[in-house]
């Protein structure tokens, strides 16, 4: 509860981790920045620095998001792996917008004319696989896309194919990057594109992580 008390602290004011540790009931900040740490271990102020920034930009780009494509009951597509970890295996998480940091764990590429052809259930069912043994590994493609302009149609068809194995996507969004604003408003034609060929109704599960 001290804890709890901390993190809304943490993220609603700006007083210092000095008052905090004293109003969320520590004996002392050396025993608040210990067993914050147990939990979070890059510990309080760059955990106050890192979800505000997220915050800021949930806020920026929920504004870029057309209200009228994401229906009100969508509302919750902005998600990060905390809220989502149960029965993780459900998403796989796929970057669209370019290859992935190799200092972190190295992406498993995605070959698109696998994923298009007739016979691809076969090379499916090996991604699935792979996603369900590391459901936090990245996936990206191994062909070339335009970074602010993807072929939706590909995507579209690709996402669909998840969907029918019960796998929903979870988008990469570099926080970042330059481009964030044309990433998102990529993924608004994605979500607009996806509606008229498969209907709204299949949109519920998508997510967008902003990392």
């Amino acid at each position: 509860m001290r804890i709890e008390h901390a993190i809304k602290q943490l993220l609603t004011t700006d007083i210092s981790l000095v008052e905090i540790s004293v109003e969320s009931g520590f004996s002392s900040p050396r025993y608040f920045y210990q067993k914050f740490n147990n939990i979070f271990p890059e510990g309080p102020k760059e955990f106050r620095k890192q979800n505000k920034k997220k915050q800021e930009m949930k806020e920026h780009c929920g504004e870029i998001i057309d209200p009228a494509l994401v229906l009100q009951k969508y509302c919750g597509l902005f998600y990060s792996h905390e809220t989502i970890n149960s029965a993780q295996n459900r998403w796989i998480n796929i970057d669209i917008f370019g290859p992935n940091d190799q200092k972190s764990a190295s992406p498993y590429l995605i070959k698109i004319s696998e994923l298009v052809n007739g016979d691809s259930h076969k090379y499916l069912k090996m991604i699935l696989q792979v996603n369900n043994l590391s459901p936090y590994k990245v996936f990206g493609f191994e062909e070339t896309l335009d970074s602010l302009n993807p072929d939706i149609k590909i995507l579209t068809l690709i996402i669909n194919k998840f969907r029918k194995n019960d796998i929903y996507p979870v988008f990469i969004v570099k926080t970042s990057s330059k481009a964030i604003s044309e990433q998102i408003t990529t993924i608004q034609r994605l979500l607009r594109n996806y509606t008229l060929t498969y209907g709204a109704e299949h949109l519920k599960g998508w997510r967008i992580e902003l990392q």
